[in-house]
């Protein structure tokens, strides 16, 4: 493949999934036996060099039929029942199984095909380059782009609270970035990734997935993740060229998409504390955003 297609993107280094029914099996047994244990207190951590954490990546072959979700239910519930994993662990484990990922297949049939065109914030610019090439000053663009040239694949934190909230607060068109997701995801088929972005991850079926825009500001990753510490930028400063630009583009979305903010009683608080901000400080926080997306190089496919 690599003789046809040797300046496609992405990386082959190291391949190690399974191709075929016995590896998938194979890969569940790993995943139940050395991290299932761990996976509810940490399945929303996010750290340096590490992609997979206490994740199972066995959304890969559930998705293109080696596995069935019924049988890793059934073998997470061994695991409780012989004291190998906690509540905790398989409780969450299970919910995004049969809750989640069939809520998500409803979701799909209900709304195709005029999902595919959802664009609820009308932003029609392409994806930051960063996104292709991994070359950011932003640590945490940079390390959970790089998983996705690497390996294939990230778990759904650094999906939706990095990458989706990234495309958001750059005003990028989440189209754009459902094909992105096409081309590097390996768990990517369409009935599941189309929901989660366009609706989960970007807003952009204007609410009927979620209940309101998942768009954060650096403390967010801070708190997940140990990006932050050694990253260019400072997740402590709020504008500026050196502020976490999270910071003030998370405020300037808010300000620029009120209507969303003000039909969701789970976050309208946030517009009570844009309202309270200073004229000042609103100055700065438009001026670092517009300075900051107008340097922005982007990829048009």
């Amino acid at each position: 493949m690599l003789r046809l297609f040797d300046s496609s993107w992405g990386k082959t280094d190291g391949f190690a999934y399974a191709v075929d029914r016995s590896g998938a099996l194979q890969a569940a047994d790993d995943f139940f036996r050395h991290r299932l244990r761990e996976f509810g207190p940490f399945e929303d951590a996010m750290a340096a060099g590490e992609y997979t954490l206490y994740h199972s990546t066995l959304s890969i072959y559930l998705n293109n039929g080696l596995l069935g979700p019924q049988e890793l239910c059934d073998r997470a519930m061994e695991e409780l029942g012989n004291g190998n994993a906690p509540l905790n662990s398989v409780e969450g484990y299970i919910r995004q199984m049969i809750g989640w990922r069939e809520y998500i297949r409803n979701y799909y049939e209900a709304m195709m095909p005029a999902v595919r065109h959802a664009n609820t914030f009308g932003f029609k610019k392409a994806l930051p380059r960063s996104f292709w090439t991994a070359e950011s000053e932003m640590k945490c663009v940079r390390e959970c782009v790089s998983a996705v040239l690497e390996t294939g694949y990230s778990h759904h934190i650094a999906r939706l609270m990095v990458l989706c909230n990234y495309s958001n607060l750059t005003e990028t068109d989440p189209r754009e970035l459902l094909k992105w997701f096409h081309f590097g995801y390996l768990d990517a088929w369409q009935w599941v990734v189309l929901p989660n972005v366009l609706g989960m991850g970007t807003f952009a079926d204007g609410g009927v997935l979620a209940s309101k825009p998942y768009v954060a500001s650096g403390n967010y990753i801070n708190k997940m993740s140990n990006y932050c510490a050694d990253c260019a930028y400072s997740v402590s400063k709020k504008t500026g060229p050196k502020a976490c630009p999270f910071n003030y583009l998370y405020w300037n979305f808010v300000d620029r998409q009120q209507d969303a903010f003000e039909e969701s009683g789970r976050v309208s608080f946030m517009l009570n504390l844009l309202r309270k901000k200073p004229d000042e400080e609103m100055a700065e926080i438009r001026d670092s955003s517009r300075r900051y997306l107008d340097s922005l190089e982007r990829y048009e496919l």
